[in-house]
């Protein structure tokens, strides 16, 4: 598809409403090169589908005599393109008549591998890129032009600096981290993990001018040294510990796992790299080995640590540590762990990290927007070539500003939220419920406590009383018509939290006796206040899945969660805030927001719709099917959004059952009408979708939708109209307030209702940012609006507007959120999903998705087992309520 065959629909015109002022954005201004750019296709002889070995030989391509005269001259992704100022060909044209004669075969070998590896390397012309189209592109006047090969190759022309650096890894194609131990750029988070921090870097069109996005990221490596330093660090242990058995390594064989490592022992002068493919349930003297004397040819057998000792002079300090095994070209080598030595650079992914790793490096990641700001000019710009070190930028002919762009930027002001009893309040980000009633109050004569505890530490049963108590009061003070919770149905699951996250047996029995204590609530009470005494316990994701999934699933009971020490000591703000939950459960309407303030949907005729996918994370068993969630307004005041559900293929990005779900919706929308109406207008806020993957939506998923309409029963001649607009979240720009008087006070972010359309926006379509919410912690991050359909013709200042104000309608919060409801709504019920299929999401040790990808077989024996789990889904009782909140 180009671009002339479908476009995005134009913006339609610029903001203007709200305070204006002005905001730093983290965007370079980029000089493009003054002649042509030549992007060439990279192909390998045999085949190479490593990236870790591709990277080799085109760093070996790079020092090759042919092309060695234009090292200047060129750059490659490290993987399937090279970029280069100048023909590599200098008697072909610069124009497309010249790619047949613009190319080149190279043969390469290897020296790493035994006997030199061979490669044959073409390369190939397959565009030429002129910056002044690039030029007339970005100022307006060729909307024709397609700019995505222009900027992928000024992208790796601007990545060679940082790909050059030995103390820099790169991580995709525009992450680059710096190994140095400084404590501004590594932070120890425990278990043999550091945090690192790094910059992304990308260049892209905006209005007027090309610009480079550059901002800093923060990535978990492994702790590189001597493995068993590693390996005390892990398990919390000193080196004269007893070592544990396997059962109690806690995840270590898997951490390990593909971890390159080096040694020094054959005492060649030569340091060998290879990667560990196990670790052994044997120690070194349990090894045998066979070897074969090249005199008399008789072979022998001899266990690793004496071999160590008899060949290399190696005695054991750790000789009870399990042995190692390590990949050796086709075969494989067993090797005492103290031999080897963790290799610097090497990124830890998710899988192996802990939840406590993973809350110290979010906390690590989180600068203020000062300090973020300084880092970004006074370390991201030199570290990337773009400041001081700017020699490869120069060969290139460009250059990167090392000022931030500064662009106009306007703060919308808050709407109205309404209560019961007429009242009304004009909050700033966030507000308190003191003295103040639900708009409706659900209905709290049926329901009692559950409570989970582990019966080492049992929760005091009139300590929990007293709590329970004072949470009664608070939901009276919020208007909430609540009878004394019924103790007589009142239960606990009691069960070792250790154990069941250390058999699965355990963890599987644990969750049959939770929905067995369900079944006995089942259509006896409305909702359950589920007490769990996890504090910080790894076990809480789980426990937490199987209450849900009991709940929601098996048992069709509405649940609310609690952790015991806050429900115990939180008071009456804590109670006021588990009551919000309560309430929209039980049918209530927690707050409102005018409906004046709504643009045109105050006539309420218009259906919200949020739509999301979630996949399979690292964690999970290979073939996981995806889970595809849609929430939809049901009536005028867009304060309920019940929901739709679906299992959907492994990592399938676009809803397949869409069409079938927003049918549900709609039905439930005519259902809930007065007069059984149908929405006039849908707006969809679609979120989860990357830039590439915006003309699958409507490819894929529109579609889909204009068909949901002919057949919900609406009558064939049924067609609102329809806008979709991507909800982008996973974007590196930040904004930084020039003007005092225009930031928050508490913490140097802009304030929020901030809303930027021009300077570092799309050029032709209809986008914005809008930080919505008050940035709490470190530097807020704005979320990123995207129009690609648009029959509704809804403007800026009207759509702009009326999401910032109903991103004060979240049902679970006294504050602005992030993203508008929908969307937000969206990807927590895709969350509440994965608790349905838990065991497949979080499995054990050895079945995880890793590197490999999962079989037709294994997708559909994983799928099978899913089904079997997800059964008839959301039980009837309590689908059309907001269970997932």
């Amino acid at each position: 598809m180009t671009l002339n065959e479908r476009r995005f629909p134009p913006r339609p015109d610029f903001g203007a409403r709200g305070v204006s002022t002005w905001v730093r954005a983290n965007y370079f201004e980029v000089q493009l090169p003054r002649t042509v750019i030549f992007l060439y296709e990279v192909s390998f002889v045999p085949e190479i589908r490593i990236r870790g070995l591709k990277e080799r030989v085109l760093e070996l391509l790079r020092k090759h005599p042919n092309l060695v005269a234009f090292e200047k001259h060129v750059a490659t992704d490290g993987s399937k393109f090279i970029v280069s100022t100048k023909k590599l060909n200098p008697s072909s044209l610069e124009t497309s008549a010249g790619r047949n004669d613009d190319r080149l075969t190279i043969e390469i070998i290897d020296n790493e591998v035994k006997a030199g590896k061979k490669y044959k390397v073409k390369i190939q012309r397959v565009a030429e890129i002129f910056p002044t189209d690039l030029t007339d592109y970005v100022q307006g006047t060729r909307p024709d032009y397609d700019p995505a090969q222009a900027t992928q190759a000024l992208n790796i022309l601007a990545a060679k600096f940082p790909r050059d650096q030995p103390n820099m890894v790169p991580i995709g194609g525009n992450r680059f981290f710096i190994i140095d131990n400084r404590s501004d750029l590594m932070i120890d988070l425990g278990g043999g993990v550091v945090a690192r921090k790094g910059f992304y870097s990308s260049i892209r069109p905006t209005i007027d001018r090309m610009l480079c996005n550059v901002n800093v990221c923060t990535k978990a490596f492994i702790k590189p040294g001597p493995l068993v330093d590693l390996i005390f660090e892990y398990l919390g242990i000193n080196p004269r510990s007893q070592f544990p058995p396997r059962d109690r390594l806690r995840g270590l064989p898997n951490f390990l796992k593909g971890l390159k490592v080096s040694f020094t022992y054959r005492n060649n002068g030569k340091t060998n790299f290879k990667t560990i493919e196990s670790l052994l349930n044997k120690k070194p003297n349990e090894c045998i080995l066979e070897r074969t004397d090249m005199k008399t040819g008789l072979t022998s057998t001899i266990n690793v640590a004496q071999f160590f000792k008899d060949v290399y002079n190696v005695n054991l300090t750790y000789p009870h540590f399990p042995a190692v095994k390590l990949l050796n070209d086709r075969t494989s080598m067993i090797v005492p762990a103290e031999v080897l030595t963790v290799v610097d650079g090497q990124h830890c992914k998710d899988d192996k990290m802990s939840s406590d790793q993973v809350g110290k490096m979010i906390s690590a990641a989180c600068r203020k927007p000062p300090e973020n700001a300084d880092m970004i000019t006074g370390v991201g710009l030199p570290s990337l070539g773009f400041k001081g070190n700017d020699g490869y930028l120069k060969d290139f002919d460009m250059k990167v500003s090392n000022q931030m762009v500064v662009v106009p930027a306007r703060t919308l002001p808050g709407p109205t939220v309404s209560y019961a009893n007429n009242k009304r309040m004009q909050p700033g980000p966030s507000w308190n419920l003191r003295d103040t009633r639900f708009s409706t109050a659900g209905d709290m004569q049926s329901w009692t406590a559950f409570i989970v505890e582990d019966p080492r530490y049992p929760i005091p049963r009139d300590a929990a009383k007293n709590a329970i108590d004072g949470f009664e009061s608070s939901c009276r003070a919020t208007g909430v018509r609540v009878a004394p919770c019924n103790m007589s149905f009142c239960d606990a699951a009691r069960f070792n939290f250790d154990d069941i996250m250390n058999d699965p047996r355990q963890m599987e029995a644990a969750g049959v006796l939770i929905k067995q204590k369900f079944d006995k609530l089942a259509g006896k009470v409305s909702i359950v206040l589920v007490i769990l005494d996890l504090k910080q316990h790894k076990a809480f994701g789980p426990v937490y899945a199987a209450v849900k999934y009991a709940g929601d699933v098996k048992c069709g009971v509405a649940t609310v969660c609690c952790q015991w020490g806050r429900f115990r000591d939180g008071g009456p703000q804590y109670w006021s805030n588990v009551a919000l939950k309560f309430n929209f459960k039980l049918g209530g309407t927690n707050h409102l927001v005018s409906t004046d303030q709504l643009g045109f949907l105050k006539n309420g005729k218009t259906m919200l719709v949020g739509c999301d996918v979630t996949h399979a994370s690292p964690k999970s068993r290979r073939g996981t099917p995806s889970i595809a969630g849609v929430v939809a307004s049901c009536d005028g005041t867009y304060a309920t959004y019940p929901a739709s559900l679906r299992l959907q293929g492994h990592r399938t990005e676009m809803i397949a059952d869409l069409k079938e779900m927003l049918i549900e919706r709609l039905k439930f929308w005519n259902q809930k009408s007065k007069n059984k109406s149908w929405p006039e207008c849908v707006m969809v806020y679609r979120d989860g979708v990357s830039e590439g993957e915006f003309h699958r939506v409507l490819d894929f998923e529109l579609p889909k939708i204009k068909q949901a309409f002919k057949e919900c029963g609406a009558g064939p001649q049924y067609n609102p109209k329809l806008t979709i607009t991507i909800v982008g979240k996973r974007h590196h720009t930040r904004f930084y307030p020039t003007d005092q008087a225009q930031a928050d006070h508490d913490n140097g972010n802009p304030m929020n209702g901030t809303v930027v359309d021009r300077g570092i926006t799309s050029v032709y379509d209809f986008d914005f940012f809008l930080q919505a919410h008050k940035g709490l912690k470190g530097t807020a991050r704005p979320a990123h609006y995207y129009v690609i359909y648009n029959e509704i013709g809804v403007k800026s200042d009207e759509l702009q507007g009326l999401t910032h104000n109903l991103c004060y309608l979240f049902a679970r919060a006294t504050k602005s959120v992030s993203i508008i409801p929908p969307a937000y709504y969206a990807d927590i019920l895709c969350e509440r999903g994965r608790c349905y299929i838990n065991g497949l999401y979080n499995t054990v040790e050895g079945n995880t998705s890793g590197k490999t990808k999962a079989s037709d077989e294994e997708k559909e024996q994983t799928m099978r087992e899913a089904l079997a789990l997800w059964g008839e889904g959301v039980h009837q009782r309590v689908k059309n309520s907001m269970f997932y909140l």
